[in-house]
C-alpha cells in the first residue's frame, strides 16, 4: 500500500535556476499557508520553498478533535507511547515530495524546516535520511521516537551526522 501525496504551495522568486529546495512543516492544527508570508518576506534568491499540508486526523490529545496534523499525540511525556506508525508515515510522505521535486531540481539542495509538530517531523526524517536531507531546522519542537538516536542520557547515539539539541531558557535577572 502507498502513502498518499502530500498536498502543498510553493513560493519561488523569480531569479533564476532553482539551487535551494526548502521544505517548511507547520504545526498541529494549522496549514500550509501559515509560513507563506514568511517566505514571500524572505524573498530568497534561486529558492523554492515548498509546504506541506498536514492530514486531516482525530488528534487523542485534543478530545479527538479532527485537525491537520502530522501523526496522532496520546499525552504529554515519556510516560506516553508514540504514535510510530503516524510518524513514519510522514516522514515517508515527505522524502517522496522531496522526491518528487528532486526529480526537476537534480542538483538543489534539500533543507528542512519544521515548526512544532512539523518540526518533529523535519528532524526526524533528516536523521533517517541524512544523504538527501543534510539540513534541518526545528523550532519549538521535539525529536520523537528519540530512543533510535539518543542514549538514555539523552546523549547523540553513535552516528555520522551530528545532532545538536539546543535549547534556551530565559533566566531572571538581577
Amino acid at each position: 500500500m502507498t502513502d498518499p501525496k502530500l498536498t502543498y504551495k510553493t513560493f519561488e522568486p523569480n531569479s533564476g535556476k532553482t539551487n535551494q529546495l526548502v521544505f517548511w512543516l507547520h504545526g498541529l492544527g494549522a496549514t500550509c499557508d501559515d509560513f507563506l508570508p514568511l517566505a514571500q518576506m524572505l524573498n530568497q534568491p534561486n529558492t523554492k520553498f515548498i509546504f506541506p499540508q498536514a492530514p486531516e486526523i482525530s488528534v487523542t490529545i485534543n478530545s479527538g478533535m479532527v485537525m491537520p496534523a502530522w501523526f496522532d499525540i496520546y499525552g504529554v511525556g515519556p510516560q506516553h507511547q508514540e504514535d510510530e506508525s503516524g510518524i513514519n508515515k510522514s516522514s515517508r510522505q515527505l522524502v517522496n515530495l522531496i522526491n518528487e521535486f528532486k526529480k526537476e531540481h537534480p542538483d538543489a539542495k534539500v533543507k528542512l524546516i519544521g515548526f512544532s509538530q512539523g518540526g518533529a517531523v523535519s528532524l526526524y526524517t533528516a536523521l533517517l535520511n541524512p544523504d538527501l536531507c543534510p539540513d534541518v531546522l526545528g523550532l519549538s519542537c521535539y525529536l520523537p521516537l528519540n530512543r533510535y538516536f539518543l542514549d538514555p542520557y539523552n546523549k547523540p547515539k553513535k552516528t555520522d551526522r551530528p545532532i545538536v539539541l539546543y535549547s534556551y531558557n530565559l533566566v531572571n535577572y538581577k
